[in-house]
């Protein structure tokens, strides 16, 4: 089934094929160079501008009561961009635990100072992930995690699933329409992580590995608040 921006065709499980496209895409261009009809379509936007306050939950931006577990540290995140963003090191300048760490903070981009570069994803170890690695460890099992776990997002989530039953096609709108976690020249799509995971498409050894140390610190987590 089809994850990308490519075209779509029903699928032959009976449930939507789940498609990428950016989110000012002309629904009836897309209609009509599918030749789809609009009742067999379903167009929803998962972003954080995202007509629906239901869908504006699957948003990397949106801020999860409790916090999300950060992979590698024992520690939690206000939201998904939040860790991503505050773990960035720069060249010449460190991370902002403040931003990665803190539950409340207002997610916001961060951009390497001028004549600098991102060195990659600093977890506070000394292990410095690079891009593609981070996407896979850090981001991807982050993100996921709020899929299962983040009420709203879970909620919104189910919902999709329950589209699938109804449409030949969902299409997921975002403001990044990249399914290529290794092109590193444009931003990753969380449009397509919700696509891969509704697919069922397996999760590669690096994405388990930061899966796993998410369900590391969940678990230590429950135990000292039994304690």
């Amino acid at each position: 089934m089809a994850t990308s921006s490519s075209s779509a065709s029903a699928s032959a499980s009976g449930l939507a094929t789940v498609c990428v496209k950016h989110r000012q895409i002309s629904h009836e261009k897309f209609l009509k160079d599918q030749k789809l009809n609009k009742s067999e379509v379903e167009f929803v936007d998962v972003t954080s501008r995202s007509p629906s306050e239901l869908y504006r939950a699957l948003s990397p931006f949106h801020l999860c009561p409790g916090g999300v577990p950060v992979p590698g540290t024992g520690r939690r995140s206000g939201c998904v961009e939040s860790a991503w963003q505050g773990l960035k090191r720069f060249s010449g300048k460190g991370t902002d635990p403040k931003l990665a760490y803190n539950l409340f903070a207002k997610p916001r981009k961060r951009k390497a100072p001028k004549d600098e570069t991102v060195l990659g994803h600093d977890l506070g170890d000394g292990e410095l992930l690079g891009y593609v690695e981070a996407r896979k460890r850090l981001y991807e099992p982050m993100y996921d995690w709020v899929l299962r776990h983040c009420p709203e997002a879970k909620k919104a989530y189910t919902a999709l699933k329950e589209l699938r039953t109804q449409k030949k096609v969902l299409v997921l709108l975002d403001f990044n329409t990249n399914t290529d976690v290794e092109n590193t020249s444009k931003p990753l799509s969380h449009a397509f992580l919700i696509a891969k995971k509704l697919n069922g498409s397996g999760a590669s050894a690096e994405e388990a590995k930061g899966e796993e140390e998410a369900k590391e610190e969940e678990n230590e987590n429950e135990k000292e608040e039994k304690e």
